[in-house]
């Protein structure tokens, strides 16, 4: 729906910076787009800085919430073919494994807000990070 990259690569540079810790490529962040951040850190971190894990995941969201979450964009077309799903009287959902709570934002900041019927996402104590796990609980609901 949005590109998240520079604001994700941004973040992850801020929290690494801030560690000590010697960023790797845009590239090579970027291909850890998807996964759930503590994974994604904890690969990039390296099994010698585990025990800074924690304090990363706290860097990036500090840098993420302020500015990094602004730092997005929509892909071509994505507008229209909500509207036209909509126009469809089909109810649209969100469900993700970025912060239910930064999702929520993202699509206020993007006006795409009034599309969706529920937005869900993983919770900041790491609940429903795994969208598997989140669509186990959706199926539920």
């Amino acid at each position: 729906m949005s590109d998240p990259a520079p604001g994700f690569i941004a973040s992850i540079r801020f929290a690494l910076h801030r560690l000590g810790v010697e960023s790797p490529s845009d590239q090579e962040i970027e291909n850890h787009i998807g996964p759930p951040l503590e994974d994604t850190l904890g690969a990039l971190l390296g099994d010698d800085r585990k025990e800074s894990l924690p304090e990363a995941g706290r860097l990036y969201r500090e840098n993420y919430s302020s500015s990094g979450i602004y730092e997005c964009a929509i892909y071509e077309g994505i507008a229209e073919a909500l509207e036209e799903i909509c126009s469809s009287a089909v109810r649209i959902f969100l469900a993700t494994s970025k912060p239910e709570q930064f999702a929520k934002k993202i699509l206020s900041h993007l006006g795409l807000s009034h599309y969706f019927n529920g937005v869900y996402g993983s919770q900041f104590d790491g609940g429903h990070s795994d969208k598997r796990d989140l669509l186990r609980f959706l199926s539920v609901e």
